[in-house]
């Protein structure tokens, strides 16, 4: 098994961990099995789409917390480049317009979950 790395960054609901090559995302609350198997299974179909996400390797439990294993994203984070280079809010734009083009994408509706 491969041991939890460093700390890469952290936020209200998860921790994300180096883990070998890849990055675990930790839950922070006990009950978030559903949050780590919803989160899989929207990046599976992100990355069916052929759209930019972390490919996931594993759903699970790791050190009593659920998790998300992915692929590591090379450069800085997005938060990152969102503060310093002045907000890329074009390149978030496109992101979301190809999201939206998908006919029948398999994601489930945010509006319905809300």
């Amino acid at each position: 098994m491969t041991e939890i790395g460093r700390l890469l960054g952290s936020g209200k609901e998860a921790e994300v961990f180096e883990y070998g090559a890849l990055a675990l995302k930790l839950y922070k609350h006990a009950a978030a099995k559903a949050s780590a198997f919803r989160e899989g299974a929207n990046l599976a179909i992100v990355e069916r789409l052929s759209l930019p996400a972390p490919k996931v390797h594993a759903v699970g439990e790791f050190d009593g917390r659920w998790g998300v294993v992915m692929d590591r994203a090379p450069g800085s984070c997005f938060a990152e480049r969102f503060v310093s280079a002045g907000a890329p809010f074009e390149e978030m734009a496109q992101l979301h317009r190809r999201l939206h083009q998908q006919s029948d994408d398999g994601l489930p509706s945010l509006t319905a979950r809300l």
